[in-house]
C-alpha cells in the first residue's frame, strides 16, 4: 500500500467520520424525546385519579427509559466499532489520527457521562414508581 491514502479510502474515512457524527447526533436527540415522553406520562398520571390503574400507568416512564437506554447502548456499540475500524485506517495512515488522539485523550468524565444521565434516569423513574406502588398517588 502506498504512503498516501487512496481517494476511495479518504470518501470511506469521511463516510465513517459522518456516520459517527450521525449516531451521536440521535443519540442526543434520544435523550431528549426520552425525557419528553416522561414528562408527558408523568402530565398524564397526574391527572389521574387514585386507582390501581395509577399505579401501572407509573410503571411507563421506567420502562421508556431502559427501552431508550438500551438503544444507546446500541448505537455506542456501533460507534465503538466504527471507532476502531477508522483507528486502523490511521495506523496505516498516522497523518489522519483523529480518533487515535481523541481516545487518548478524553477523560473518563466524558467516556461514561451518557452512562450517568441514564442510571440517573433510570433510578429517579424507578425510584418513582415504587413510591407511588408503595405510597399511592402523593399528588391527591
Amino acid at each position: 500500500m502506498s504512503s498516501q491514502p487512496s481517494a476511495l479510502l479518504l470518501e470511506e474515512y469521511k463516510s465513517c467520520r459522518q456516520l459517527l457524527a450521525d449516531d451521536i447526533k440521535w443519540m442526543d436527540q434520544l435523550e431528549i424525546y426520552t425525557v419528553g415522553a416522561v414528562a408527558a406520562v408523568y402530565v398524564f398520571m397526574f391527572t389521574l385519579k387514585a386507582n390501581e390503574f395509577t399505579t401501572w400507568v407509573a410503571l411507563v416512564p421506567p420502562t421508556i427509559c431502559m427501552a431508550a437506554a438500551l438503544r444507546t447502548v446500541a448505537i455506542d456499540r456501533t460507534i465503538r466499532v466504527i471507532n476502531d475500524y477508522l483507528e486502523n485506517i490511521e495506523k496505516l495512515h498516522p497523518e489522519i489520527g483523529y480518533t487515535t488522539f481523541y481516545r487518548k485523550t478524553r477523560s473518563p468524565t466524558m467516556r461514561h457521562s451518557r452512562q450517568y444521565v441514564w442510571t440517573l434516569l433510570i433510578a429517579a423513574t424507578c425510584g418513582g414508581y415504587i413510591y407511588v406502588r408503595v405510597k399511592g398517588p402523593f399528588w391527591l
